[in-house]
């Protein structure tokens, strides 16, 4: 994991301990000690915890996530069957940069 990757709020590991970055404070913390810190695997139960797991709709337009070969696959739904692939996430800080990104919201835990 690079310290580019990552923004306020992100969720990280630490000492295997799942910690969230607060404020600039904390995050600066992080940046300066990136190496102590290892990116979360995103699995089924992060996507339950944030209740992503089926998708999420976002003005007019359904997201979806697939087991791929790398991750998950999130993929923009136009229709029944048809779809266009929109990237994949290994870890759970590129799933919240992603929506973010896609929504301008943060993920929350439901």
């Amino acid at each position: 994991m690079e310290a580019k990757e990552l923004r306020i709020g992100n969720y990280v590991y630490s000492n295997k301990f799942v910690i969230k970055s607060y404020g600039v404070d904390g995050f600066i913390n992080i940046l300066k000690n990136i190496d102590n810190f290892t990116p979360i695997p995103l699995t089924e139960e992060w996507l339950v915890k944030f209740d992503v797991l089926f998708g999420f709709n976002h003005c007019g337009s359904y997201y979806s996530f697939e087991l791929g070969l790398d991750g998950y696959d999130l993929r923009l739904n136009y229709g029944i069957g048809v779809s266009k692939y929109i990237g994949s996430c290994k870890y759970l800080h590129q799933l919240q940069n992603l929506y973010f990104a896609l929504t301008n919201k943060e993920l929350t835990i439901k």
